[in-house]
């Protein structure tokens, strides 16, 4: 979770920073102004969370999110991702970007990447972002950490 105290240079949340979300996933309207305003403050992995709900509920309703610049990431990872993905969202509104994240099914990053037909490549995303555990593909421990070792 992201602490609040280790982002000083922002302010803290409003006291009333879910009220202002609900708000917003109830308005009709440009939406990308708001989003970015309450991205701006120092937010816990909860108040993200809230965030990033709020972002899918603008896009879904087909909301303007201008000025915030559009942008699609798969996300392809041997890990289990779910709660990274919600922070991932909320934490790019703070530097004006509408981030979309698709997300691989867990431990399916191989098939996602191979299969033309996967989620994430009909998503066609921007960019991909492989986040993969090295202990996820037999690879003893310790061997990277030695230059001169060989898997032979």
């Amino acid at each position: 979770m992201t602490d609040p105290a280790r982002l000083p240079w922002l302010p803290p949340p409003p006291e009333a920073f879910r009220a202002r979300c609900k708000a917003l996933d109830a308005a009709d309207g440009p939406a990308g102004p708001a989003l970015a305003g309450l991205a701006a403050h120092a937010l816990d992995g909860n108040l993200l969370t809230r965030l990033a709900k709020s972002l899918r509920q603008a896009r879904a309703a087909g909301r303007d999110l201008a000025p915030l610049q559009r942008f699609r990431l798969g996300l392809l990872s041997n890990a289990t991702t779910d709660l990274l993905v919600p922070l991932l969202e909320a934490s790019a509104l703070r530097f004006g970007v509408a981030l979309e994240v698709i997300a691989a099914p867990f431990d399916q990053a191989v098939q996602q990447a191979l299969d033309p037909s996967s989620e994430v490549q009909a998503a066609r995303p921007d960019a991909v972002l492989l986040a993969l555990d090295h202990r996820g593909h037999g690879i003893p421990e310790g061997l990277l950490d030695d230059p001169e070792a060989t898997l032979a």
